[in-house]
């Protein structure tokens, strides 16, 4: 390895949308950060934004009080940060340690990690794939293969599989060893200070490539919902369903693959309220004091759902919105919301689900 071609870093990036280009639009009260300009060869760089947690004994050492003293068991403590960079008119965001939770719900560019990753990678060269399928319990499925392959062999159904993210080599190395993702790109290469601009730069071309259509055509099998006027239909249609307290159409559920090992419960709200052992639309609006009337999209997309682990770190994040999956009907149609889109849902999927309800029956 040589001095310019720098070491291997790992790194989580995020597109800001068009026209959240300052740090204000995209971090979560940015002035209460520590800040720390950071340049290059051409001049500023970015600002590093960080956030440090005070150290504590770990909380488990509470199982063997008073036998043992807390402060003899060592001190836990964990620091977040952003790196806010502009390229070519875009803002793209770099999270260290539990980063991701200082940015802004909403603000960053659905799918730019897929995108990149589709674009970058050979159709046989294909390590992991995340994979939602579009049923009535909204499944979530993390399928990884010893040698790279292609996606074929990670036994997708194109009628009702939705790809959620991708994991493969490079066909060129320069832009990582590995790339991975869906809305956030998650890279490991070689990079300084001094090439990470023109590095972002190319993250950005790849972004805004369609190639990935020729290599992996069926990518867009499923159509999710683009009319503005048809989603807000269709959310009007869930809250009805809420409203009505159809549980089996509506309800709440983690929107990704996680690593239970490491979570202890979950919260509906920040500070120190209850922690739920998994997430339940009922819990959900108790915890609030909203009832199923009162229920608004505008309240589902302001509220976060956290995962903490046993030193209550928050380990995931998402909108109750995005955590929300329905079913509903539609001039004649069936569309099903997950992962916070609608998508229509092919007839010869329904039918095939409902004959798999009548046969359970």
């Amino acid at each position: 390895m040589t001095e310019d071609e720098g070491r291997l870093e790992c790194f989580t990036i995020f597109l800001a949308k068009k026209g959240l280009e300052k740090p204000e639009d995209t971090i979560e009260a940015p002035e209460k950060l520590r800040q720390f300009a950071i340049s290059d060869t051409d001049g500023a760089l970015g600002t590093l934004y960080v956030q440090s947690r005070s150290s504590n004994p770990p909380k488990w050492g509470k199982f063997f009080a008073p036998q043992v003293d807390a402060s003899q068991l060592g001190w836990v403590s964990s620091t977040s940060a952003v790196l806010h960079v502009l390229v070519d008119g875009r803002a793209l965001l770099l999270t260290f340690g539990q980063g991701r939770h200082l940015l802004k719900s909403a603000c960053w560019e659905d799918r730019f990690g897929l995108r990149v990753t589709l674009n970058s990678i050979g159709e046989n060269r294909v390590r992991s794939i995340d994979k939602n399928t579009l049923d009535t319990v909204g499944r979530h499925t993390r399928v990884q293969i010893s040698k790279e392959s292609a996606p074929s062999e990670f036994g997708l159904d194109i009628e009702r599989d939705l790809l959620r993210a991708i994991t493969g080599t490079p066909t060129d190395k320069t832009l990582g060893h590995t790339l991975s993702g869906l809305d956030s790109l998650h890279t490991n290469v070689r990079v300084t200070l001094e090439t990470l601009r023109p590095l972002l730069s190319r993250y950005l071309t790849q972004f805004e490539k369609e190639t990935f259509k020729e290599t992996f055509p069926w990518i867009d099998h499923i159509s999710d919902v683009k009319d503005p006027l048809l989603k807000e239909h269709l959310d009007s249609l869930m809250l009805q369903t809420i409203a009505g307290r159809h549980s089996d159409k509506c309800w709440l559920a983690v929107p990704e693959p996680i690593e239970w090992a490491q979570i202890a419960g979950f919260r509906y709200r920040s500070g120190n309220h209850a922690i739920h052992h998994d997430i339940h639309l009922e819990t959900f609006l108790a915890d609030s004091g909203i009832t199923p009337e009162n229920l608004t999209v505008d309240y589902l997309e302001g509220h976060k759902i956290s995962a903490v682990d046993g030193e209550d770190v928050k380990r995931y994040a998402w909108t109750a919105y995005k955590c929300m999956y329905c079913e509903v009907e539609h001039g004649g149609n069936t569309y099903l919301l997950s992962d916070g889109r609608w998508y229509k849902v092919a007839s010869s999927f329904v039918n095939l689900w409902s004959g798999v309800q009548k046969s359970a029956t």
